[in-house]
């Protein structure tokens, strides 16, 4: 290079780097005339080179392309970026959809237009750069449209929870698939009874009087045949390529070139075919076929329903002169049924609450606690209760409540039922106290609130935006709970000023009018006169743009339609503007964090419950600990004396003789039962002794066995197995564990069925099972066996004899004792109790010989 020189670069290097870029360059003249383009111009345009966007004219080029703007609006030649340059001498930039019409190609590009201008600053030419940004667009077009399709779905299935009738929900969901897909026409159509044809009973698009008459072969040769006997979707893609199928004569009568299929299932049997069809060469996807069977199975839940609906109506008869209220409904709690006492009880006619929501005979303290019941019988659990209730003249009194579901044969919620009786004059002492217990529940249950806002707030910051702030809703007034920031100094700096400068209350625009109205607010790109119109003066503007805001998302925090706050999601310069895909995720972290404050609300309700539960076991172990020593000695003087009579009696009075001894065997019943709760008492104590002494376990078994063989004579008890181990530990209290579960494993094995006892051993420990083969234990009530004062049915379904202690004051012992007492069972097929115990080392053994 030679000094005191500029390095120029020649024009045909300069073209070969120009059309290196990736970007589409053109340049034009004051006319609008194209007076150069690279190649990534003439692709990005739809033209084979340069040189033949070049050559054509500007008016043919026009008439190549349909160009669209973001909101798909025709762009006119004049309102062009290049052309607005020309006419403002700014700047210009444009997103714009090119669709070429002869082949129905889109693309998208951001275009950026720029002025050149002269030394006299005179517009010489304007340089157009074309960025495609086709894959950004489809891809979000793919996800707005997946979002507003299950924006659709939730919407049906709203409608169908409503209790809208089949027909209703049918007709709604052929409009929803006709906004959703590609489509000009839809169909239902229903198998008939004799299962040989598919006749249209709902439809969309199709010609005046093919509803109602068209029918379709219901064999594997149609298209909704196959999707009825396959169970499987169909697609078509194009109708006149199709070779599996016949294709009926009305589907080619309409011109339909692609649809797809899916089948609309039935509890016994298919209700029938759900179908789409276009014109067009539509492409469907796996996405597509997924929405259409959603739909498809919401018009499939709504028709069995109502054959439930009919199904609870009959069986509700059959109960209309018990004496006391029952009242059936379905799962969201309209009354189907109202009998004769409940008319009497409650002062409504069946007439009057048919229809009608059971949250009408709730008072407002009493709602949350009914929903906990119906939530409680809807995952197919029963619920039993006091509550108060409301009769027709608006007295309230106190019932005694049991609510049971209804499942259909699929294992399905159907519907439910509920008994009541009016128990007013018993629980009158109680309302006071069950006033300030609610009372006090309602006090207690926001104590983690602000904690569940808060924690929300912060997790948006980590992963969805720059900023966010939670306000609560209180008295007609803002509170701001939180401001989150990734950087301290800026929440710093906003508290700072909103201390400054206060919300307004004469403004109508921001957190305010979301909290007043309950709407959300989404700006996606914020602008200076949005700012400017916000701010009450220069200052506050100034600081505002100090800020850089560029995005915003307001949410209203809700719960049952009560507004609670106000979310915020902001994002600044340096960050993405949201779409409508982020408000849609917004509104679903709103939506959580509604549902997030109600479950704060009641963790502290049951924290109270949990509380006021163990003070209650307190004062009930205390009784029982007196009670059981107080009756000790008392029975010991009883059983000596009734001993004593019967020596005394002689062999001739045999009726006095007997009676005697059943009072000496019912005394021996009720010494055990004292015995229990004097273990129980010593065990919450922690005084249960224990005397260990080392023996032989294998021995030790079989004389236990053998000793209680007596006690269950229909059941022969086999040992299996042999440890060969000494074991350190209590014998009495292991053979009271043992006796206890060979006793009960008698008890529930009906029909004299044998009892194994098994011995198992390890380096550490030996394991002894106890397994019977009678009616086992329930799932339900697994995890409750081991608790105190608990009993489970016998093969007559009655409850067995005793207080419920024998397998926590067994499972009580053997913790004690090291080891650890566990179950294993299945109804019908029998139950396995099994407990481990420790074994001694070498060292151990020999330490405790010495």
């Amino acid at each position: 290079m030679i000094p005191g020189k500029v390095a120029m670069i020649s024009p045909a290097h300069l073209d070969l780097v120009i059309n290196s870029i990736a970007e589409g360059i053109t340049v034009q003249d004051m006319r609008g005339n194209l007076i150069y383009v690279n190649e990534a111009a003439a692709r990005l345009t739809g033209f084979k080179s340069a040189k033949e966007l070049l050559s054509t004219p500007r008016e043919k080029i026009l008439e190549k392309y349909e160009l669209l703007d973001e909101a798909r609006r025709l762009i006119r030649a004049g309102r062009l970026p290049g052309r607005m340059v020309i006419s403002s001498g700014k700047p210009q930039e444009e997103v714009i959809q090119f669709r070429i019409l002869a082949t129905g190609e889109k693309r998208w590009s951001t275009v950026k237009s720029r002025p050149v201008n002269d030394k006299q600053k005179k517009l010489k030419v304007i340089v157009n750069v074309f960025r495609d940004i086709t894959r950004e667009k489809v891809t979000q077009d793919q996800l707005i449209h997946k979002i507003r399709q299950q924006e659709s779905v939730s919407l049906l299935g709203q409608k169908s929870l409503e209790g809208a009738s089949s027909s209703k929900i049918m007709q709604f969901a052929l409009e929803i698939l006709s906004l959703r897909l590609p489509i000009e026409y839809s169909k239902i159509a229903r198998m008939d009874d004799d299962g040989k044809s598919l006749l249209i009973i709902y439809g969309k698009g199709w010609r005046k009087g093919n509803i109602g008459t068209v029918r379709e072969a219901s064999d594997i040769y149609s298209p909704a045949g196959y999707t009825l006997k396959s169970r499987k979707p169909v697609i078509m893609n194009n109708l006149a390529e199709e070779k599996r199928f016949k294709i009926p004569a009305f589907l080619k009568d309409h011109g339909i070139n692609s649809g797809m299929s899916v089948i609309i299932h039935g509890e016994q049997k298919p209700f029938g075919v759900l179908g789409v069809y276009s014109n067009s060469a539509v492409k469907f996807n796996r996405d597509d076929i997924y929405f259409l069977s959603q739909v498809s199975n919401i018009i499939a839940e709504s028709i069995e329903g109502e054959k439930k609906v009919e199904e609870i109506k009959f069986q509700t008869k059959l109960i209309n002169a018990v004496e006391e209220a029952v009242i059936a409904t379905d799962p969201d709690g309209k009354v189907i049924f109202w009998n004769d006492y409940a008319s009497k009880l409650y002062g409504w006619k069946m007439s009057e609450m048919k229809g009608k929501n059971l949250m009408k005979i709730i008072p407002d303290w009493e709602k949350n606690k009914t929903k906990f019941a119906m939530a409680a019988v809807r995952k197919s659990d029963s619920w039993s209760g006091e509550m108060q209730l409301l009769n027709k003249n608006g007295k309230v009194f106190t019932a005694s409540v049991s609510d049971y579901p209804v499942m259909g044969n699929n294992g399905k919620l159907i519907g439910m039922v509920g008994v009541s009786r009016n128990i007013s004059i018993e629980k009158r002492q109680e309302i006071s106290l069950l006033f300030l217990e609610r009372a006090t529940a309602m006090m207690g249950s926001s104590l983690e609130y602000e904690k569940t806002l808060a924690e929300v707030c912060r997790l948006a910051v980590s992963e969805f935006c720059e900023w966010c702030v939670v306000d609560l809703w209180e008295d007609g007034k803002l509170r701001q709970l939180s401001v989150s920031h990734f950087r301290k100094s800026m929440v710093d700096k906003a508290l700072i000023f909103q201390k400054q400068y206060p919300p307004n209350l004469n403004k109508t625009e921001g957190r305010l009018i979301i909290a007043r109205s309950g709407k959300r607010i989404f700006i996606p790109e914020i602008n200076k006169l949005m700012l400017k119109k916000y701010a009450m003066s220069a200052e506050q503007l100034k600081q505002l743009e100090s800020f850089n805001f560029n995005s915003y998302i307001g949410i209203p925090i809700k719960y049952q339609e009560k507004t609670l706050g106000v979310l915020s999601f902001i994002n600044t310069g340096g960050n993405r503007i949201f779409s409508r895909a982020d408000l849609s995720i917004a509104q679903n972290v709103a939506n959580r964090a509604g549902v997030a404050i109600e479950n704060a609300r009641l963790y502290n309700l049951a924290q109270e419950k949990i509380s006021e539960k163990e003070e209650i076991e307190k004062r009930k172990d205390e009784f029982i600990s007196i009670a059981s020593h107080e009756l000790k000695t008392p029975l010991t003087s009883i059983k000596a004396f009734t001993q004593i009579l019967l020596k005394s009696v002689s062999d001739d009075e045999i009726k006095h003789k007997k009676y005697l001894t059943r009072m000496d065997q019912q005394l021996d019943k009720l010494t055990e039962l004292i015995n229990d709760l004097l273990d129980v008492s010593r065990i919450k104590s922690g005084v249960l002794e224990l005397r260990e002494e080392i023996f032989p376990l294998d021995i030790f078994v079989r004389e236990v066995v053998e000793d209680v063989a007596s006690i269950v004579p229909n059941n022969d008890i086999v040992v299996v197995g042999r440890t060969g181990r000494l074991i350190k530990s209590d014998k009495n209290r292991i053979s009271q564990v043992l006796t206890n579960l060979l006793t009960n494993a008698g008890k529930y094995s009906p029909n004299g069925r044998e009892i194994l006892v098994r011995l198992d051993y390890s380096d550490k420990e030996v394991t002894i099972h106890v397994e019977d083969f009678g009616i086992g234990i329930a799932k339900n009530k697994i995890n409750k066996i081991f608790q105190r004062f608990t009993r489970i049915n016998n093969p007559k379904n009655e409850k067995s004899p005793g207080l419920g202690l024998g397998l926590y004051i067994s499972s009580q012992i053997i913790n004690r004792l090291g080891g650890e007492l566990r179950v294993k069972s299945e109804p019908g097929k029998g139950s396995v109790f099994s407990f481990n115990l420790p074994t001694l080392k070498e060292k151990q053994l020999l330490l405790s010989y010495n």
